[in-house]
């Protein structure tokens, strides 16, 4: 059984290799310990402790130990604004940005496809710090819960919450004076819409650069293409 190529971003938190995109993307949204990271390092006054305060009142923050499957968005950095999500990935370092809304439903698609029953089974928890690795793992047992109790079969979209996760933004192009939008389907204790990633669902919110909008996370997309990485992709043997 081969293994897929995967790459950890500054923070330590797995991103996997997809081929349809020729692309790196997370594995899960981008959470709150990847965004406090950066936050210790910013140095203008735009992300001081007011900022995150507002932040955390749209979605208040939960530690590893005490997620859940009733709260473990919690741990999912939401309420932020597209031009923020750029500045994150800018910190990051060159190659890393939002994935576009094509290529998101690519990377749904693709996820949807793979015959894979775990996270671990992938190959990208082999080499996770500790911290890292119970937030991941807590997380996807709680997913595994919600299936459960729903009596769904928890496949590899959900596991990594492109379903039952948040709205994450996307660039969007050619549709007239509209720059992003968001998909996914959040769970619906957390956004009480439902939409259908499988319809390839656009959402185009009406001031997405001044509203912050509760259910709206993101996770990046590494593009090697756009820079010269003297980095390889971490494998692990299978």
């Amino acid at each position: 059984m081969s293994i897929d190529p995967f790459r950890y971003d500054p923070v330590g938190f797995p991103m996997i290799w997809i081929p349809d995109i020729r692309v790196f993307v997370h594995c899960l949204p981008v959470t709150k310990i990847q965004f406090e990271q950066f936050l210790c390092d910013a140095r203008d006054g735009h992300f001081g402790a007011r900022w995150y305060d507002d932040i955390l009142r749209l979605n208040p923050r939960t530690t590893a130990r005490r997620i859940w499957k009733g709260n473990y968005w919690n741990a999912l950095l939401t309420g932020i604004l597209p031009a923020e999500t750029e500045r994150f990935a800018a910190w990051c370092g060159d190659g890393y940005r939002l994935l576009e809304a094509d290529e998101w439903q690519s990377f749904f698609r693709s996820m949807k496809l793979r015959d894979v029953r775990s996270l671990a089974a992938l190959g990208i928890l082999g080499e996770l710090g500790l911290r890292q690795r119970e937030l991941i793992e807590n997380i996807e047992k709680s997913v595994e819960e919600v299936c459960a109790a729903a009596g769904e079969e928890c496949e590899l979209g959900m596991r990594m919450l492109l379903r039952l996760g948040v709205m994450e933004w996307v660039s969007v192009t050619g549709r007239e004076n509209h720059r992003w939008g968001g998909m996914g389907e959040p769970h619906p204790s957390f956004c009480g819409n439902l939409f259908i990633p499988e319809k390839g669902e656009l959402i185009l919110p009406r001031e997405p650069e001044s509203r912050r909008l509760p259910s709206f996370g993101f996770r990046l997309a590494f593009d090697p293409r756009l820079v010269e990485d003297t980095e390889k992709p971490g494998t692990v043997a299978a």
